[in-house]
């Protein structure tokens, strides 16, 4: 983790953001330049929240290097994991239709104001509890292809009440879609098999 201090920050302003650290159990590395201090941090930073130090007086920024979830990480499972959703399974080059009535616990939806580490830090105490079998659910799909890339998890998309919506869900890579409106198959297997896929 990397806390950058404003210019002009007091030296008891740096001192008290390393006291808070060390209390933490984080080795600093201190670096003092012209314009800012940076304060190099190695320890639980899975554990805190970046705004929770930016809320201190003469914090510029403070930004997470590592990712705070790693179970759920792409690099976990490079290869992308299927998981049985009921007698369906998500992942791979299918992408599965479901209805609302499809989901169970297994499925993780990003709440209001959760962020995509958010929604992964869950995800990471989910299968630490040992349920393997874990999908995620967006509702944005601009967030798709990202979760794609940071995670190994399948996403589905939903839930979705327009096809156009439908086969931009299949174009951003998500394994399923939840449909709550009728669509025409023959036009979602054309978006997929355009990206090497299946329906």
């Amino acid at each position: 983790m990397l806390i950058v201090m404003e210019q002009g920050a007091s030296e008891s302003n740096v001192q008290a953001v390393i006291n808070r650290l060390v209390e933490m159990d984080f080795t600093i590395h201190r670096s003092t330049g012209l314009v800012h201090t940076v304060l190099g941090c190695v320890g639980p930073s899975n554990l805190i929240q970046p705004k929770s130090f930016e809320a201190m007086e003469g914090v510029k920024e403070c930004v997470r290097i590592t990712a705070p979830y790693k179970l759920s990480a792409r690099a976990a499972n490079s290869a992308g994991s299927r998981v049985k959703l009921g007698d369906v399974e998500i992942g791979g080059e299918r992408v599965v239709l479901l209805s609302s009535a499809d989901l169970n616990n297994q499925v993780l939806r990003r709440g209001i104001g959760m962020s995509l580490d958010d929604l992964l830090v869950e995800a990471d105490r989910v299968i630490a509890s040992g349920t393997a079998n874990v999908v995620l659910q967006e509702t944005e799909l601009e967030a798709i292809p990202v979760l794609k890339k940071l995670s190994h998890l399948p996403v589905i998309a939903g839930p979705i009440y327009s096809e156009p919506i439908a086969r931009a869900a299949i174009a951003a890579g998500a394994d399923g879609l939840i449909l709550e409106t009728p669509v025409s198959k023959d036009a979602l297997q054309k978006i997929a098999a355009a990206i090497g896929r299946s329906l």
